[in-house]
Protein backbone atom coordinates (compact mmCIF):
# COMPACT_ATOMS: atom_id res chain seq x y z
CA UNK A 1 0.00 0.00 0.00
CA UNK A 2 2.74 2.58 0.66
CA UNK A 3 3.72 1.96 -3.57
CA UNK A 4 0.06 3.08 -4.25
CA UNK A 5 0.23 5.72 -1.68
CA UNK A 6 3.43 7.03 -3.14
CA UNK A 7 1.30 7.35 -6.55
CA UNK A 8 -1.47 8.88 -4.84
CA UNK A 9 0.71 11.25 -3.47
CA UNK A 10 1.87 12.76 -6.94
CA UNK A 11 -1.95 12.89 -8.04
CA UNK A 12 -2.43 9.37 -9.62
CA UNK A 13 -4.79 6.41 -9.10
CA UNK A 14 -6.98 8.60 -6.79
CA UNK A 15 -10.43 7.40 -7.54
CA UNK A 16 -11.04 3.73 -9.25
CA UNK A 17 -11.09 3.46 -12.69
CA UNK A 18 -8.49 6.11 -13.05
CA UNK A 19 -5.70 5.16 -15.26
CA UNK A 20 -2.50 6.63 -16.38
CA UNK A 21 0.13 5.24 -19.07
CA UNK A 22 3.60 4.24 -17.24
CA UNK A 23 4.80 7.73 -19.01
CA UNK A 24 2.41 9.86 -17.16
CA UNK A 25 3.45 7.77 -14.03
CA UNK A 26 6.91 8.55 -14.58
CA UNK A 27 6.50 12.13 -15.07
CA UNK A 28 4.22 12.63 -11.78
CA UNK A 29 6.22 10.87 -9.67
CA UNK A 30 9.92 12.62 -10.76
CA UNK A 31 10.90 9.43 -10.83
CA UNK A 32 14.82 9.54 -11.54
CA UNK A 33 15.93 7.16 -14.93
CA UNK A 34 17.66 4.55 -12.87
CA UNK A 35 14.73 4.15 -10.98
CA UNK A 36 12.13 3.42 -14.00
CA UNK A 37 12.62 -0.67 -13.97
CA UNK A 38 11.53 -0.45 -10.27
CA UNK A 39 8.30 1.65 -10.63
CA UNK A 40 7.35 -1.25 -13.45
CA UNK A 41 8.10 -3.99 -11.05
CA UNK A 42 5.67 -1.41 -8.06
CA UNK A 43 3.37 -1.72 -11.26
CA UNK A 44 3.30 -5.56 -11.69
CA UNK A 45 3.37 -5.95 -7.89
CA UNK A 46 0.08 -3.90 -7.39
CA UNK A 47 -0.99 -4.95 -10.34
CA UNK A 48 -0.60 -9.06 -9.20
CA UNK A 49 -2.15 -8.03 -5.69
CA UNK A 50 -5.47 -6.63 -7.44
CA UNK A 51 -5.37 -2.77 -6.78
CA UNK A 52 -4.35 -1.97 -10.47
CA UNK A 53 -5.45 -3.48 -13.58
CA UNK A 54 -2.90 -3.20 -16.65
CA UNK A 55 -4.39 -2.94 -20.53
CA UNK A 56 -2.33 -6.22 -21.07
CA UNK A 57 0.83 -4.05 -22.80
CA UNK A 58 1.59 -3.04 -19.82
CA UNK A 59 1.13 0.42 -21.48
CA UNK A 60 -2.00 1.85 -18.96
CA UNK A 61 -2.43 0.79 -15.81
CA UNK A 62 -6.55 1.35 -14.34
CA UNK A 63 -7.05 1.79 -10.33
CA UNK A 64 -9.71 -1.36 -9.17
CA UNK A 65 -9.85 -0.15 -5.97
CA UNK A 66 -9.46 3.04 -3.58
CA UNK A 67 -7.59 1.70 -0.09
CA UNK A 68 -10.12 2.19 2.34
CA UNK A 69 -9.73 4.75 5.47
CA UNK A 70 -6.57 3.51 7.70
CA UNK A 71 -6.15 0.62 5.63
CA UNK A 72 -2.53 0.51 5.54
CA UNK A 73 -2.35 1.39 9.08
CA UNK A 74 -4.34 -2.09 9.66
CA UNK A 75 -1.81 -3.72 7.76
CA UNK A 76 1.35 -2.55 9.67
CA UNK A 77 -0.46 -3.19 12.85
CA UNK A 78 -1.58 -6.52 11.50
CA UNK A 79 2.75 -7.07 10.40
CA UNK A 80 3.92 -5.85 14.01
CA UNK A 81 1.23 -8.87 15.76
CA UNK A 82 2.54 -11.25 13.07
CA UNK A 83 6.18 -10.25 14.26
CA UNK A 84 5.24 -10.60 17.79
CA UNK A 85 4.24 -14.28 17.04
CA UNK A 86 7.29 -15.55 14.52
CA UNK A 87 10.11 -13.00 15.74
CA UNK A 88 10.73 -12.24 12.35
CA UNK A 89 12.58 -9.01 13.10
CA UNK A 90 11.23 -5.89 14.70
CA UNK A 91 14.15 -4.02 13.59
CA UNK A 92 13.65 -4.95 10.21
CA UNK A 93 10.01 -4.39 9.77
CA UNK A 94 10.54 -0.71 11.33
CA UNK A 95 13.17 0.18 8.44
CA UNK A 96 10.57 -1.11 6.06
CA UNK A 97 7.69 1.06 7.41
CA UNK A 98 9.82 4.20 7.84
CA UNK A 99 11.32 3.63 4.32
CA UNK A 100 7.53 3.56 2.87
CA UNK A 101 7.31 7.20 4.20
CA UNK A 102 10.55 8.16 2.38
CA UNK A 103 9.37 6.34 -1.17
CA UNK A 104 8.93 9.78 -3.26
CA UNK A 105 12.11 10.97 -2.15
CA UNK A 106 13.87 7.94 -2.81
CA UNK A 107 12.44 7.62 -6.69
CA UNK A 108 13.51 11.05 -7.23
CA UNK A 109 16.87 10.48 -5.96
CA UNK A 110 16.66 13.00 -3.30
CA UNK A 111 17.09 10.67 0.01
CA UNK A 112 19.77 8.40 -0.33
CA UNK A 113 18.52 4.46 0.59
CA UNK A 114 21.97 4.26 2.44
CA UNK A 115 21.05 6.98 5.11
CA UNK A 116 18.11 4.81 5.72
CA UNK A 117 19.67 1.31 5.91
CA UNK A 118 22.72 3.05 8.30
CA UNK A 119 21.11 5.44 10.11
CA UNK A 120 23.12 7.78 11.37
CA UNK A 121 26.36 5.10 10.28
CA UNK A 122 24.45 2.52 12.57
CA UNK A 123 25.13 -1.12 11.43
CA UNK A 124 21.99 -2.27 13.20
CA UNK A 125 19.26 -1.98 10.60
CA UNK A 126 21.55 -3.33 7.96
CA UNK A 127 21.96 -6.42 10.29
CA UNK A 128 18.42 -6.76 10.74
CA UNK A 129 18.11 -6.77 6.81
CA UNK A 130 21.05 -9.09 6.21
CA UNK A 131 21.60 -11.08 9.61
CA UNK A 132 19.00 -10.98 12.04
CA UNK A 133 15.59 -11.73 10.43
CA UNK A 134 13.83 -15.31 10.27
CA UNK A 135 14.88 -15.71 6.47
CA UNK A 136 18.95 -15.37 7.28
CA UNK A 137 18.83 -17.02 10.08
CA UNK A 138 17.22 -20.03 8.69
CA UNK A 139 19.73 -20.01 5.53
CA UNK A 140 22.92 -19.25 7.70
CA UNK A 141 21.66 -22.51 9.96
CA UNK A 142 21.47 -24.37 6.52
CA UNK A 143 25.13 -22.68 5.35
CA UNK A 144 26.78 -23.66 8.61
CA UNK A 145 25.55 -27.65 8.61
CA UNK A 146 26.76 -27.45 5.10
CA UNK A 147 30.41 -26.05 5.93
CA UNK A 148 29.87 -28.16 9.09
CA UNK A 149 29.24 -31.84 6.69
CA UNK A 150 32.42 -30.56 4.55
CA UNK A 151 34.99 -29.65 7.22
CA UNK A 152 33.95 -33.55 8.68
CA UNK A 153 34.11 -35.06 4.89
CA UNK A 154 37.52 -33.95 3.80
CA UNK A 155 39.33 -36.76 2.45
CA UNK A 156 42.56 -35.90 1.59
CA UNK A 157 44.98 -36.76 4.31
CA UNK A 158 46.64 -33.59 4.72
CA UNK A 159 43.34 -31.93 4.92
CA UNK A 160 42.88 -32.80 8.42
CA UNK A 161 46.00 -31.28 9.51
CA UNK A 162 45.94 -27.63 6.99
CA UNK A 163 42.57 -25.13 8.33
CA UNK A 164 39.75 -25.29 6.67
CA UNK A 165 39.24 -21.61 4.59
CA UNK A 166 36.05 -19.77 3.61
CA UNK A 167 35.68 -16.67 2.03
CA UNK A 168 32.07 -14.91 2.28
CA UNK A 169 31.85 -12.31 -0.75
CA UNK A 170 29.94 -9.96 -0.57
CA UNK A 171 29.17 -6.08 0.12
CA UNK A 172 27.17 -6.43 3.52
CA UNK A 173 27.59 -6.91 6.98
CA UNK A 174 29.27 -10.75 7.20
CA UNK A 175 26.13 -11.66 8.24
CA UNK A 176 26.78 -15.57 7.02
CA UNK A 177 30.01 -15.03 8.70
CA UNK A 178 28.69 -13.80 12.02
CA UNK A 179 26.67 -17.18 12.19
CA UNK A 180 29.68 -19.40 10.15
CA UNK A 181 32.51 -18.53 12.20
CA UNK A 182 31.28 -19.76 15.88
CA UNK A 183 30.67 -22.70 14.11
Amino acid sequence: LNMLAAFRECGLFLQTGQRHSVDQILSSTGTIESNHRLIRRWLRNLSETDWLLTDGHDNEYILLREPSDGEAERRWEQLAQLEQKIHYSSELLRYLRESGGHLQGLLRGEVDPLDLLFPQGTMDTAVAAYNDNLVNRCMNAVVCAAVREIAQNRKHPRDSKRPLRILEIGAGVGGTSRALIPA
